[in-house]
């Protein structure tokens, strides 16, 4: 285990509650993670269950009325808990970077590419507007867009989604960040663009030895590009682990499901998909009980009377949190990564 300094990103006890009419809404409730440097975290599960959140409580980017408590949130070596927001203006796209979800809505579409990568670069360096256009034209060669010279003259609506996504990342990484938040960065591409995303990710990861926190929803991301996984579902995270351990082996009944919903090879004609019934909700109001009992095959009295399940360790680095945790059947371990693979 690495040493408190030199963790890339470390969160502790991270909530966040956003008022409602129908009552609090707990969109993150207790998180707990460490990122070490040159690590991929990937955090996982459906729409709803609190990963973005928990990206913008990180980078402060919360709504209004959300109220964000943490015991530790820090970031390259910088205490995020503590300091100004001024301070943390200065922090945020300069040693901490995110590249958001949807990068049609992220680019400003009144700007050329060149002027939303220089304005990037020369709030946080002191470089001339001829420099910072040269280092882009780097950067952008980097990420592997064609034509580098000629996009920084050209306006977002002229690009390919991949090419959008491709300038995303480098404004992302235009002044060298020390931690990546990538909000499913790679939803709206098709397979293959999707593959060579990832792959430039994990080779510009290489090259500088950031720390990432990749969220996604898609197992078969997880499986190329995590080095651990944290699971999360009503705004908790019920499972962590190593990629290959959460895959072998998946302990909390929420991680066995999505993982089985995985379509596999050699499936009969027309065969139904496996699904998990229901839908997530949010929690609100009091948070007692397990937030996923009323869809588990396993629950019972026990998931409704807990208030604070705290996690159990199964191996070292690997926890869930759950009270049938004995109870519940993992899927195979094989047969899983070979699905998120496929």
């Amino acid at each position: 285990m690495a040493a408190e300094h030199d963790h890339a990103l470390e969160v502790r006890g991270l909530c966040v509650d956003i008022p409602t009419r129908r009552g609090i809404l707990h969109a993150v409730t207790d998180v707990s993670f460490t990122v070490e440097k040159g690590e991929t975290l990937c955090l996982v599960g459906e729409s709803g269950c609190g990963k973005s959140m928990t990206a913008m409580a990180i980078m402060n980017l919360l709504p209004p009325l959300a109220l964000r408590r943490v015991d530790i949130l820090k970031a390259a070596g910088t205490d995020l808990a503590a300091i100004s927001e001024r301070d943390m203006r200065g922090f945020r796209g300069n040693r901490m970077s995110m590249i958001f979800q949807e990068p049609m809505t992220a680019l400003n579409p009144l700007f050329t590419i060149g002027d939303q990568i220089v304005d990037v670069l020369r709030q946080h360096r002191d470089v001339s507007h001829a420099e910072a256009r040269k280092q882009a034209i780097a950067l952008l060669r980097k990420v592997k867009l064609p034509d580098p010279e000629l996009r920084l003259d050209q306006y977002p609506h002229e690009q390919s989604g991949g090419q959008r996504q491709r300038i995303l990342i480098a404004m992302a990484l235009i002044c060298g960040p020390e931690v990546l938040v990538a909000d499913e960065p790679t939803t709206a591409l098709d397979a293959t663009v999707q593959l060579q995303l990832l792959r430039l990710l994990k080779d510009l990861q290489r090259e500088s030895g950031m720390g990432m926190v990749f969220i996604t929803h898609d197992l078969g991301v997880v499986a190329h590009i995590a080095d651990k996984v944290a699971v999360m579902y009503g705004g908790r995270i019920v499972e962590f682990g190593s990629t290959s351990g959460m895959f072998r082996n998946p302990q909390h009944p929420y991680t066995a499901a999505l993982i089985n919903c995985l379509p596999t090879t050699g499936a009969k004609p027309r065969q139904p998909l496996r699904v998990i019934n229901g839908a997530a909700m949010p929690v609100i109001g009091e948070a007692d009980g397990c937030a996923y009992r009323s869809r588990c095959e396993h629950a019972s009295a026990a998931c409704e009377a807990i208030t604070a399940n705290a996690p159990r360790s199964l191996t070292r680095g690997h926890y869930a949190r759950c009270v049938l945790l004995d109870e519940a059947a993992p899927v195979d371990g094989e047969a899983g990564t070979e699905r998120a693979l496929q």
